[in-house]
């Protein structure tokens, strides 16, 4: 009996692996772009603080050293140009993130397709081996079924064979009439009385 070989069960595997890495790399690519995502966050969360602390310095008292106040404003001014920069650099790098994890994903979904395919002709394969397998089973019985019944009728038609060349001397033997003088009188005849 011959065994199952699916003919791309090479492609096969080499997809599965491809698949293995392309999960692999939109792991990756996830996780690179959530991190991005926190720093985001965070600098946007740093921005909305130093704006908050802007205001409020704004609605409390002025204060009584002006070139402090003037300096403070002057680094915060220049902070927050410098914010607005790495927020723009951040975003953009997010947004970059977030499109390779896209693109990782639709990757790993082309390749999932592959493989389902050749999952799904591998199977069909399968059952086509099995089909097959099945009939050449059921060949092999009835050849098996086929010989022992052979093999008995061969003996029986020998038995009947012999049993038929007795039988008919037996049957004829029975239904012969008789002719046997110890038949017709009872006695048998001596060697005189057959001469006449």
């Amino acid at each position: 009996m011959k065994r199952f070989r699916f003919r791309l069960e090479t492609l096969l595997r080499l997809q599965r692996l491809r698949q293995r890495l392309a999960e692999q790399e939109q792991a990756q690519a996830y996780r690179r772009w959530s991190a991005m995502r926190e720093q985001l966050q965070a600098l946007q969360a740093h921005a909305q603080e130093i704006s908050h602390s802007a205001s409020s310095r704004l609605t409390s008292a002025p204060s009584a050293d002006a070139i402090a106040a003037e300096q403070y404003w002057f680094l915060l001014a220049e902070h927050l140009v410098v914010l607005d920069q790495i927020l723009k650099l951040a975003r953009q790098q997010e947004e970059l993130h977030r499109q390779a994890w896209q693109q990782s994903d639709q990757r790993r979904l082309e390749i999932t397709r592959k493989v389902e395919a050749l999952n799904w002709l591998r199977e069909q394969a399968w059952q086509a081996f099995r089909r097959e397998q099945r009939i050449f089973e059921q060949h092999e019985m009835d050849e098996l079924v086929l010989r022992a019944w052979s093999r008995q009728a061969e003996a029986r038609s020998v038995h009947l064979t012999v049993g038929s060349l007795e039988l008919p001397e037996t049957v004829n033997a029975s239904r012969r009439p008789v002719d046997s003088p110890l038949a017709a009188g009872g006695q048998i005849p001596t060697s005189e009385e057959s001469a006449r």
